[in-house]
């Protein structure tokens, strides 16, 4: 790994040095003001010099002089151990310098809040029906059981409809859900079987719709998807994994936003320790709900600005495990 520091008045011209020597793949690991100016030191992980471009950094506002030093070299190394692209852990670093605050936390939540959407859903009677929708495996189910535990306290009386014929026991599954939290359940294989089934439920409470895993690069999927959306004027909403791949989180959230997505919700934030993916896939849909455990019974978080903050500057407490 190719590891480096440069000084320059402002961390903007700082951030312009890293992509002249080190190019555009280069990560940030710390910056820090010294009393002529501010240093960042940067790490290449090839000692292949990347070409450099212009960033768009260049026409950016100048950052504050009275950054905290201190503070951004958590940021910078809390980024890097996320695994964070270098763009957007630039932008999120200009953002926190010019926030005003003196803590990591607060500077991350207002960079955070200025640079992704946050958008949690609301359950009640009257919206839209809401399509849980992504990859086999990513935790839709206990999400969709969550919304209607979340609905069911609230003092509303939910629609749960199973459209997942795919998988195994998820009709006894949700038979199980649906008599403890004593809701109507249906089934609904057919995009003409869903739109009856929300609309005979229609003004009663919310309709939460738990869908097949889906295949995002398979046509027949996307489509089948496409039509149990329409044909009850659904919301999807991508049920996104946290520990995905970096690159293939983003590719999924950029072919759901085409499929009609427009927020996300995360499972397995305790399973994980590196967020880039969450992170690159928020830069295409907003933020909603979290879950950070595998018990059903466990409320939703929303995923507001501080609270992501919080999970992307907590310390790595794993736990080694005795293998006898």
């Amino acid at each position: 790994m190719r590891l480096k520091s440069f000084q320059a008045a402002t961390l903007q011209d700082a951030l312009g040095q890293v992509r002249t020597v080190l190019g555009q793949d280069a990560i940030i690991v710390a910056t820090h003001e010294e009393a002529d100016g501010v240093r960042v030191t940067a790490a290449l992980e090839s000692d292949r010099v990347q070409p450099w471009r212009p960033p768009d950094l260049a026409r950016a506002t100048p950052v504050p002089a009275r950054a905290e030093g201190d503070a951004l070299d958590v940021l910078g190394m809390k980024l890097a151990q996320h695994r964070l692209p270098p763009a957007m852990s630039e932008r999120l670093l200009l953002e926190a310098a010019r926030s005003g605050f003196g803590d990591p936390a607060p500077m991350l939540a207002a960079a955070l809040r200025a640079q992704l959407r946050f958008a949690p859903l609301e359950s009640s009677p009257g919206l839209r029906p809401i399509l849980l929708i992504g990859p086999p495996g990513a935790g839709k189910t206990a999400m969709t059981a969550r919304l209607a535990t979340r609905a069911v306290l609230a003092g509303q009386r939910p629609l749960v409809i199973n459209a997942d014929h795919e998988r195994a026991g998820a009709r006894a599954q949700w038979e199980s859900f649906s008599e403890l939290l004593d809701i109507p359940l249906t089934e609904a294989f057919e995009a003409d079987d869903l739109r009856q089934a929300a609309l005979e439920h229609q003004g009663q409470g919310p309709v939460l719709i738990d869908s097949a895993g889906c295949n995002p690069y398979h046509r027949r999927d996307l489509e089948h998807l496409r039509r149990l959306a329409s044909t009850c004027h659904a919301e999807p909403v991508l049920v996104l994994p946290a520990g995905l791949d970096r690159d293939e989180a983003a590719e999924l959230a950029q072919i759901m936003l085409k499929l009609g997505a427009r927020r996300m919700m995360t499972t397995r934030l305790d399973l994980t320790r590196r967020l880039g993916s969450l992170m690159t896939a928020a830069e295409h849909l907003a933020l909603a709900e979290a879950s950070a455990s595998p018990d059903i019974a466990d409320s939703l978080d929303i995923l507001d600005p501080a609270k992501l903050a919080q999970c992307l500057l907590r310390p790595d407490d794993r736990e080694e495990s005795d293998p006898s």
